[in-house]
């Protein structure tokens, strides 16, 4: 199988890319038009396409203020690809893209059952004494509102 990087998708393979977040628990209550405006929203788009029907094999997003944190996201590839090239293809993209050259660090979320493939492609590790921590927007401005002092 060949394959090549690309900075942006089509209008083909953002429909792909919604329908592998539709498979993951996390991604899965995206819809199309929020894949639509987290792309347009996202810093720098990295996908893995093969090379002859330029379907999306692999992908991920970086938010980044390329200067000190480039924080990877959404790190997704296609079920029916088993070809660990397409893996290392897209974490070397990642650590090679030159707008990202200064960043001093690279944050990452995945699932437990990913660990030992990043720890495998020696690309991440744990970060001691860093927990992430995620809040349901309802909540959080909930929690805000019970904290104004009343006037």
């Amino acid at each position: 199988m060949s394959y090549r990087i690309s900075y942006e998708l089509s209008k083909p393979q953002v429909r792909q890319l919604h329908k592998l977040f539709q498979k993951n628990w996390w991604s899965r209550r995206r819809t199309l038009s929020e894949t639509r405006i987290l792309l347009e929203h996202t810093d720098i788009v990295l996908a893995v396409v093969e090379e002859h029907t330029d379907d999306l094999l692999g992908f991920c997003r970086i938010l980044t203020d390329y200067a000190s944190k480039a924080v990877v996201m959404d790190v997704l590839f296609h079920p029916d690809c088993s070809d660990e090239g397409v893996r290392h293809c897209l974490m070397d993209a990642i650590f090679r893209h030159e707008a990202l050259a200064t960043v001093e660090h690279f944050e990452m979320c995945c699932s437990s059952n990913l660990l030992t493939f990043y720890d495998q492609a020696g690309t991440m590790a744990a970060a001691e004494g860093v927990t992430f921590k995620r809040a349901n927007v309802a909540d959080c401005v909930s929690g805000a509102e019970s904290l104004r002092k009343p006037s």
